[in-house]
């Protein structure tokens, strides 16, 4: 029988006293934005200058400070909930994959491999997923880009990119403060204070805690595990003498060493891999797990950057350093069972350091100076340098208790380690510019050069067994790309604009950790995209509602897809042939009343190979039908991409109740719907999900008490699988938090 611990009926009545609501969107905090925005619409610099979403000619969509807040969207895999056609699927601690599109959820987890959808905080670009899924808390806005930004944002935004914007400091004195109490014993606090240090310098710090007990348990031992424990500090100091704005800030957070994510066995009817570690038990309810080994898992963040904006009459300069550091470990139980019952013990145990830094120097004209030719030129170039030092570890133990398995005596113990050390230097030049042919018609061109030298040097020990399928290793490889973009927009009338963009991405190749022959061991190959996208912007009835649609169509070549190694089990990456990603997105906002605001966006995404005969040379990935079957290979032309979903929707309305001189009440909430997607291994069945909250504030919003409900209806779905190897029948998953529940108390001057 499934646990209900921590859960009661007191879930029920938090959604009999909420109505589903739509977000709430903060202005941009840039002076030189237009002083009017369209209801739900924000400041964005997603083209290196401040503009209304409305202007910007490309599939954009943006979270201000408001919504994060009183949505508690605390990380990417709750600001996935928010953005149709965004995906997020977590694998364990300081693992995830994004997809916009389609792509970006195939790659392989190596640390000498890039993802798909570049992240950026403060314009400082987040190489590795342990650093990404930072603590949302004292944002100004996030953006979301979707398809290939190749052009501004380099040679890993080949699916889109994602850009994070914390609140800068303030010379005026400001606090806020809360508190969150909820089901499964959860408590989370967070601090922010700052103002004026001196004569143009002040500073902030933020401070965060977080803690919250397992929601499945391992029956095998009975360890709760999927715990969320972790805190976070951020800092930073602003100086602003005369045309200057600099900012120097730091950051850290910490999951010190805990129970694990969970383990399910799912789609399977019974046998593990290789064949050979026979039936198992796995318990019917989807939050019990039986592992001979409870995963553990750490993760720590450290990060700093210094950012310098000097405001001239004619070009803005600006200098963006940052560098980070993440240190991650983990060990779980790949094969997901109870040796007691298998005769089986397979457990593996990871470590992941990296350290990056990059630099990046930009020029930007200003409105009506010298350099912009009368107000009709805007242009940004600029120059940016990427290094990351890395190094990966694996061990893995394999024991055969009571039983006999390749020819090795029942009670044999016997391991294997793998290490990787990585280097990678990356250098780009890149501009952009716009220019109004018309007030009405403007056209924009861009071009960047990348080069990246990648190095490795990988090493293998242990049983003969095991570790003769493996080889050492020590190699470099070079990529470079050129990656165009060009923009027509039109401005039909004032509130509607058309655009029609080209523009191409690019994604470097990289090395396969623990290459078990000389084939794999060579490097995999670059990654490029071609978009062809179209779309109409539009701010009716005098701004109060906003509706944009868009059509893409993005020819990838090259495709990297993280397949399992048969020889191995391990998951690498290969070039698939040819694929497309095509689709259109929507979505509306509109003020049905002056405190009544509807908001609803549908994404269909079509993304399938071409080409791509799995499981032979990559010199023969391209063949199809009887030739690729020839070879003993699987012809995947037409087949779906992996961890994404074809259909994706979702709707809410925002209320808010007026109390005269007490107060207001505001309802919020939000349904949304996934249609199937495809894991390795395992199809998810189409799902849908609803949250939803209720907060009192007083008229000056001094504070805010509320109610708020996640996952109301109790879904039970997966959030990120792995395939057992030689056997598709079945995978390794994780699965999503059940319904969860709690009181909020905030406080801010």
């Amino acid at each position: 029988m499934r646990p209900r611990l921590h859960r009661t009926p007191a879930a029920w009545a938090l959604l009999a006293s909420t109505c589903l609501t739509a977000p709430a969107f903060a202005q941009g905090a840039s002076p030189a934005a237009s002083d009017h925005t369209a209801v739900g619409e924000i400041v964005v610099t997603a083209e290196r200058r401040a503009q209304r979403l409305s202007d910007v000619p490309l599939s954009i969509a943006a979270v201000g400070e408001e919504e994060l807040r009183d949505k508690r969207i605390e990380g990417t895999q709750d600001l996935s909930r928010q953005i149709p056609g965004m995906n997020f699927f977590r694998n364990r601690l300081g693992r995830f994959k994004v997809t916009l599109r389609g792509i970006g959820g195939s790659a392989g987890p190596d640390i000498s491999q890039n993802y798909k959808v570049a992240v950026f905080v403060d314009d400082v670009y987040i190489d590795r997923p342990a650093n990404m899924d930072l603590a949302y808390f004292d944002l100004n806005r996030v953006e979301v880009l979707r398809g290939p930004q190749g052009t501004l944002y380099g040679k890993n935004a080949v699916a889109g990119a994602i850009n994070i914007y914390t609140n800068a400091p303030k010379p005026t004195p400001e606090f806020a403060a809360s508190v969150d109490l909820g089901n499964y014993d959860l408590l989370q606090t967070r601090l922010m204070a700052g103002g004026g240090l001196a004569e143009n310098l002040s500073g902030k710090i933020v401070l965060g805690t977080n803690y919250r007990e397992g929601v499945s348990r391992n029956i095998t031992t009975g360890t709760r595990l999927s715990p969320q424990k972790n805190y976070m500090a951020r800092g930073a100091l602003r100086f602003t003498p005369g045309d200057w704005d600099i900012v120097l800030a730091a950051n850290m957070e910490r999951n010190p060493e805990q129970a694990g994510r969970a383990n399910h066995i799912m789609g399977s009817t019974g046998h593990m891999p290789f064949d050979v570690y026979g039936p198992f038990f796995s318990p019917d309810d989807p939050y019990e797990v039986t592992n001979d080994l409870d995963a553990r898992s750490a993760l720590r963040i450290y990060g700093a950057s210094l950012r310098a904006v000097k405001e001239g009459p004619d070009v803005t300069f600006t200098s963006i350093s940052g560098y980070n550091e993440s240190y991650l470990f983990f060990t779980w139980d790949p094969d997901a069972t109870d040796s007691r019952v298998t005769g089986v013990n397979f457990n593996q145990t990871e470590n992941q350091k990296a350290r990056t830094f990059s630099q990046e120097l930009r020029l930007n004209s200003t409105e009506n100076g010298g350099a912009s030719m009368g107000g009709k030129l805007f242009w940004t170039a600029g120059l940016f340098y990427f290094q990351l030092d890395g190094k990966m570890n694996s061990v893995e133990t394999n024991s055969f208790p009571d039983r006999q398995v390749f020819d090795v005596e029942p009670g044999t113990l016997l391991s294997q380690y793998h290490d990787m050390d990585v280097e990678t230097r990356n250098w780009a030049a890149y501009g952009q510019a716009t220019y109004n042919l018309t007030d009405a018609l403007h056209l924009t061109a861009g071009l960047r050069y990348d080069h990246e030298k990648k190095s490795v040097v990988q090493n293998a020990i242990g049983d003969e067994i095991i570790s003769e399928n493996y080889i050492d290793l020590a190699g470099s490889a070079s990529f470079e790309k050129l990656t165009p973009k060009v923009t027509v927009d039109y401005k039909i009338v004032d509130d509607a604009m058309l655009y029609a963009t080209y523009s191409q991405g690019f994604l470097s190749g990289g090395f396969n950790f623990a290459p078990e022959s000389p084939a794999n061991a060579n490097p995999f190959g670059p990654e490029t995209a071609k978009n062809y996208e179209i779309g109409l912007k539009t701010t009716p009835f005098d701004g109060r509602v906003i509706f944009n649609i868009s059509a893409f169509y993005v020819d990838y070549t090259d495709l990297q897809v993280g397949v399992i190694n048969e020889n191995t089990n391990l998951q690498e990456t290969r070039n698939a042939a040819r694929a497309v990603s095509k689709g259109f997105e929507t979505n509306l906002v509109a003020e049905l009343t002056r405190n009544l605001v509807l908001d609803a966006a549908f994404t269909y995404t079509d993304a399938h190979y071409t080409k791509f005969c799995d499981g032979v040379s990559q010199a023969n990935a391209e063949l199809t039908g009887a030739a690729c079957e020839a070879l003993g290979g699987e012809d995947l032309k037409g087949e779906p991409l992996e961890g994404y979903a074809k259909r994706n929707m979702r709707a809410g309305l925002r209320y808010r109740h007026e109390l005269g001189n007490l107060g207001s009440l505001n309802f919020r909430g939000d349904w949304s719907r996934q249609s199937k997607t495809n894991f390795p291994g395992y199809t998810q069945p189409a799902y849908s999900t609803v949250d939803a909250g209720m907060d009192f504030m007083p008229p000056d919003e001094r504070y805010q008490i509320g109610v708020w409900v996640r996952n109301f209806t109790d879904e039970v779905f997966v959030t990120g699988c792995s395939g057992f190897g030689n056997t598709d029948n079945g995978a390794n998953c994780t699965i999503s938090d059940p319904r969860t529940y709690g009181v909020s108390l905030r406080w801010r001057m």
